[in-house]
């Protein structure tokens, strides 16, 4: 290892490999996913998703397009576009030496190939309509399907009904976010109506325990006054309608994503506001119809946006296998002259809330998981059903937009056994349709190429029309900030080049933008990249691709940084995702950079911001690369920065660089140990370089982990950990 003394001002790191000494590698061949995941929404365009499963329940591949026939209101239509989608129900890799129980470790690149190959989930938390004491029994269901079911291509987001932002997380691949973010979820459901209503009743009783007026004056309970109002019907109808309202606009803001299922995991006690019995336990002719209106209409908008979007709301209730014995204890004893207050209105409250939640899966194509204790039989049905289906869409031959139901009929010719699930029917849109109807058709390059770009980058999942490769690179910056080197990557294979007298032409747009925990943009940039190319040069980039660093300085926090490219000969988008933490180097008193890696079998034309620009001050050997994969008798070097920022006394620390096998097998360890006394008693930092050859290692995965530890035992210790792959 070799160590250089760099000041605590902070350095850039880079550097730059010479690729152009080795030969161009082979081009990775890839089968392109089917269907395709799209973002656009197309006037009168319907997709269904449709199971096919036989006798035994098992699922019926190999059907074509003509094997289906679709009505929509009796009327057959043209199916225009079919896909099957098969995704494998396999469990992330993760070393076998940490145990089955170990979260995956957290990739530094981001790649949007593997978008297509997932299942998409929205945990949506309903804080409205949770008990504060279940608040656990939510956080652990929904740590739980994080944790055992989610794929290794998954993509999930949780968010809660109230809004609270450190409750939510946007799509992510990254579980330790989307647990963290569960973590945060507190229900603050309002007390039982039943049990409010009778302890406003015991309120009004005497020491023996009669009924009195608001005089104390003992009165009797005839058919006039036996009635207990719920005084805060108002905040009951008021959760009631955001909960729906913010259903609605999940439901409408995953319109977008089409191509595949989409399912809303909906954890919740359902709506505290009885529905179905509008004259149980209240005064008939006070019933406030309003409001009953009102959270009926937002019911169905729920429903008609859900099954428009096509997105499945499978409802989860908490409670599990309940009599509402929590909220009985809670009454103590039921008031004199009570009227259907006590078990009797908590048992209609509680058929009331899974009869609302029934209603909101069935009516969507979704399923309830209502009044059990295993959720692990629903959990994985609910992983069956968003693993293998057929994609059907199709222009509707009804072009009216009058919020109208349709209903919608599939038909399997040559199954007569088979078992056909699909969304029985969908409610058309209202108002006027969008204006750009050229949704998936060739668009203009000279014209709203911005625009391209900005639709590209605020999808709500990445694109895969060109693929790309994101890492960000965080070490000390200048003052209270940090910089951020980040590498883009791009195929090269995806890029279409002009022939223009022997140069080969093509410009890369590029958008490249940084967002906060409240989706706020904080950067933003346009790098464009213009390739004019010579022949030996367009070969290897063709074959290899180009890298593309950026050099940013963000103050400490947690972002979502994301890339979106466009090519300009065959106008093709693609994007990438990456949640990063930007350290504040300064707050301990040792912490470690990012680890930079360079690679001999990263053969990508490296483009940095300008010539020379070499923010690791010479620690690679080569340019940093965000390739994940080396084959055997390859090389691979790293570079870190350690800082100290407590120099005194003066003290040593060890740097080690260790890389394990899967089964736990040390493959490489190096140590190097520094004294603070080269900082001379001022806060600074040391660079750290290893190159570690592969030479016959087994194939499969590694973990690369590099440790920095002071020998005083009041300094805690840092480390960063990278996994990758040895083909």
């Amino acid at each position: 290892m070799r160590a250089i003394t760099i000041s605590s001002v902070g350095l850039v790191l880079a550097t730059a490999l010479a690729a152009a000494q080795q030969p161009p590698s082979p081009q990775e061949p890839t089968t392109p996913p089917t269907p395709e995941v799209t973002f656009k929404v197309e006037v009168n365009y319907v997709e269904e998703d449709v199971r096919v499963v036989d006798r035994e329940g098992r699922f019926v591949r190999g059907l074509k397009r003509e094997d289906f026939q679709v009505l929509e209101d009796g009327k057959p239509q043209k199916v225009e576009t079919f896909g099957m989608v098969d995704i494998p129900n396999t469990r992330p890799r993760t070393p076998l030496y940490l145990g089955p129980d170990a979260l995956p470790i957290e990739p530094d690149v981001a790649v949007n190939k593997q978008v297509l190959d997932g299942r998409l989930y929205l945990l949506v938390l309903d804080d409205y309509h949770v008990a504060p004491l279940r608040s656990q029994n939510v956080r652990n269901i929904a740590r739980r399907f994080v944790r055992e079911k989610l794929g290794p291509d998954d993509q999930a987001a949780v968010v809660v009904t109230s809004g609270l932002r450190r409750a939510s997380q946007d799509f992510t691949q990254n579980r330790r976010l989307l647990i963290e973010a569960i973590d945060n979820f507190l229900g603050q459901k309002l007390p039982s109506a039943g049990v409010e209503r009778n302890e406003k009743m015991s309120r009004e009783m005497n020491a023996a325990g009669a009924p009195i007026d608001d005089a104390g004056d003992p009165i009797q309970i005839d058919p006039a006054n036996r009635y207990i109002a719920d005084d805060r019907v108002s905040e009951r109808t008021f959760q009631a309608r955001q909960a729906l309202n913010s259903l609605r606009s999940i439901s409408e803001w995953m319109s977008s994503i089409q191509g595949r299922r989409k399912a809303i995991i909906y954890i919740s006690e359902g709506v505290d506001y009885n529905l179905f019995d509008i004259f149980t336990g209240g005064d008939p002719t006070n019933f406030n119809f309003e409001n009953f209106n009102m959270i009926q209409t937002e019911t169905y908008d729920t429903i008609a946006a859900a099954s428009r979007s096509n997105v499945q709301i499978y409802s989860v209730d908490p409670r599990g296998l309940t009599s509402m014995g929590q909220e009985d204890i809670e009454i103590g004893g039921l008031a004199a002259g009570a009227y259907n207050l006590g078990p009797k209105q908590l048992l209609q409250e509680l058929q009331s809330s899974q009869m609302n939640l029934r209603q909101l899966s069935e009516e969507t194509g979704g399923v309830a998981f209502v009044g059990r204790n295993d959720f692990n039989e629903g959990f994985d049905r609910i992983v069956e059903e968003n693993s293998q289906y057929y994609v059907l869409g199709y222009y509707s031959t009804n072009d009216k937009r009058d919020g109208k139901l349709r209903n919608i009929g599939v038909r399997v010719a040559g199954y007569p056994d088979a078992q056909v699930t699909y969304r029985k029917r969908y409610a058309a849109p209202r108002g006027r349709g969008p204006k750009n109807t050229a949704a998936g058709k060739p668009l203009d390059p000279t014209k709203s190429l911005s625009a391209d770009l900005v639709n590209t980058m605020t999808s709500p999942l990445p694109k895969t029309g060109i693929q790309l490769r994101v890492s960000a690179i965080a070490k000390k910056g200048v003052g209270k900030t940090t910089d951020v080197e980040v590498l883009i990557d791009t195929l090269g294979r995806d890029l279409t080049f002009t022939d223009k007298n022997g140069t080969f032409v093509n410009k890369l747009s590029m958008q490249v933008g940084v967002f906060n925990k409240e989706g706020k943009s904080i950067f933003a940039e346009r790098p464009d990249v213009d390739l004019n190319l010579r022949p030996e040069s367009h070969v290897r980039v063709t074959q290899n691709g180009v890298r593309i660093l950026r050099h940013l300085s963000l103050p400490p926090g947690r972002y979502q940084l994301r890339v979106a490219a466009q090519d300009s000969g065959k106008v093709k988008q693609g994007s990438a995702h990456l949640d990063i933490d930007v350290p504040d180097f300064s707050k301990e008193s040792l912490a470690i950079s990012n680890v930079a890696i360079a690679s001999t079998a990263d053969r990508s034309v490296y483009s940095p911001p300008k010539p020379g620009f070499d923010p690791f001050n010479g620690l690679l050997p080569g340019s940093p690369s965000a390739l994940r994969q080396f084959p055997n008798d390859s090389e691979f070097a790293t570079a870190v920065e350690v800082y100290i920022n407590k120099p005194t006394p003066v003290h040593t620390f060890d740097v080690t660089t260790v890389v394990r096998a899967d089964d736990g097998r040390v493959v490489f360890n190096r140590s190097v140990e520094r004294s603070t006394d080269d900082l001379h008693g001022t806060p600074g930092g040391f660079g750290f370089t290893e190159r570690i050859p592969i030479q016959n290692w087994t194939p499969g995965l590694y973990v690369l982990q590099i440790d920095a530890k002071s020998r005083l035992n009041d300094i805690a210790p840092a480390s960063r950990v990278i996994q990758f792959e040895v083909r």
